[in-house]
């Protein structure tokens, strides 16, 4: 293709800096938030028929692993 091709074809992808909210969770962290979610997601998780680690993972996404504000 000449100049008419996809635009950024072949260009880097610009990487946005960490603001310090979601992912940025220690390991230790990580796990107390799986720790105190899990229960509660396996009774849910039953309720629903869904595997509770998928609610847990979702939750963990949702809210930077706990470290969102509202």
């Amino acid at each position: 293709m000449g100049a008419g091709g996809a635009a950024g074809a072949g260009a880097a992808m610009p990487v946005k800096e960490d603001s310090g909210t979601a992912g940025s969770a220690t390991p230790e962290q990580q796990q107390k938030f799986i720790d105190e979610m899990l229960p509660h997601a396996t009774a849910a998780a039953h309720s629903l028929g869904v595997d509770a680690r998928a609610i847990v993972a979702q939750a963990a996404l949702e809210t930077g692993w706990g470290t969102s504000k509202p």
